[in-house]
């Protein structure tokens, strides 16, 4: 039986990109991601489901999506699932969370730029509403595979991390 591990997600990024580089020198950008499911109770009721996602982008992409996206930008990811294991250092327990490796972002806006004279969508005409960027086939994703020792409860305050 063959296997298929893809993942596409629509939602607006929770907080600025962070940079990061691995020993290897590969580049890596990080941001969570909110996703909304709107749906009604039995009852008829309105409610509204919040996904949040951690979200890995690596190469060219990682630098674009780190100097162009903000908070609250949407996106469009596609990509596939990864499965981080660790022993927490303060607890000594296992852990581990699920994110998503990029393999593609589509900007769902103009990337952002310096601020316009007006709200005017005609002050961009140099972006086009939707940008997608590609992993470059010389970067390989599979740089991930290795990564391990993320520690829990702290995945945007790991700089003491050697992996990061």
């Amino acid at each position: 039986m063959e296997n298929l591990n893809k993942v596409m997600l629509m939602g607006h990024l929770t907080r600025a990109p962070k940079m990061k580089a691995l020993q290897s020198g590969v580049i890596l950008c990080e941001f969570g991601l909110a996703t909304n499911r709107y749906y009604r109770t039995q009852t008829g009721e309105s409610r509204e489901e919040v996904c949040f996602v951690e979200i890995t982008v690596m190469g060219n992409q990682a630098d674009f999506c780190h100097r162009n996206l903000t908070k609250g930008s949407p996106v469009f990811i596609d990509g596939r699932l990864k499965l981080d294991k660790w022993v927490d250092k303060t607890t000594g327990k296992n852990a581990s969370r699920l994110r998503v490796i990029a393999n593609e972002v589509l900007f769902l806006a103009p990337p952002a730029g310096p601020p316009a004279a007006s709200n005017d969508r005609q002050d961009y005409p140099q972006y086009p509403p939707q940008q997608r960027f590609q992993q470059p086939p010389q970067q390989s994703v599979d740089d991930f595979d290795n990564l391990q020792g993320i520690p829990a409860g702290q995945p945007e305050d790991d700089e003491d991390n050697p992996l990061y």
